[in-house]
């Protein structure tokens, strides 16, 4: 049925097709680790799966909508094994956390003006104006404050993501985290 069509693209191409089904996508070693660093993040968002937290190979913290979630999945997809916990204003970390490599672990922030504006967006989206203490000025900025107090007090590296891509914030998150079991490049990958 596709005899016509595929010998006339071969002689457009000038190449011959390699007559292998779905050939274009391999299924190797890579994808596969692709696919469970997915899974990985999935099951490590937000907090959750403390209990194989020593699994991730890079664990980002940060308050609300410094955008822990989109990296996270983004480095999964690269076929890194990501988990995400959120910083909480006067709450302190889980203690799997701390227990954790250090090495592991980068702090995401944001200044506190883009990230109020950034949850005011989130917030009219969804229409939910019952969350005003969300995008309060002065609890942002202590939000921000008490973050930056615990990545220093930790010795957590930090990604200002204040004016970063993801792609800026995901190679700078990976130069950070001290512990990889092996480097390579996010093109590599």
């Amino acid at each position: 049925m596709l005899g016509n069509v595929l010998s006339d693209l071969s002689s457009f191409l000038g190449a011959a097709p390699g007559g292998v089904p779905g050939g274009v996508h391999r299924f190797d070693e890579n994808y596969y680790r692709r696919m469970d660093a997915l899974t990985f993040v999935v099951k490590h968002d937000d907090g959750m799966g403390l209990e194989d937290l020593d699994r991730a190979e890079i664990i980002i913290v940060g308050v609300s909508r410094t955008s822990k979630t989109p990296l996270s999945i983004y480095l999964a997809v690269r076929g890194y094994f990501v988990a995400n916990i959120p910083i909480v204003l006067m709450v302190e970390p889980p203690p799997e956390l701390f227990k954790a490599d250090q090495r592991k672990v980068v702090g995401l922030r944001m200044d506190p003006v883009r990230l109020r504006h950034i949850r005011e967006q989130r917030l009219r989206s969804f229409r939910d104006d019952a969350r005003q203490a969300y995008i309060d000025a002065h609890l942002v900025q202590r939000e921000v404050a008490y973050s930056d107090q615990l990545f220093k007090r930790a010795s957590w590296p930090v990604v200002d993501t204040s004016l970063k891509s993801l792609e800026e914030t995901a190679v700078e998150a990976l130069s950070l985290a001290t512990n990889l079991p092996y480097r390579r490049s996010l093109e590599e990958r």
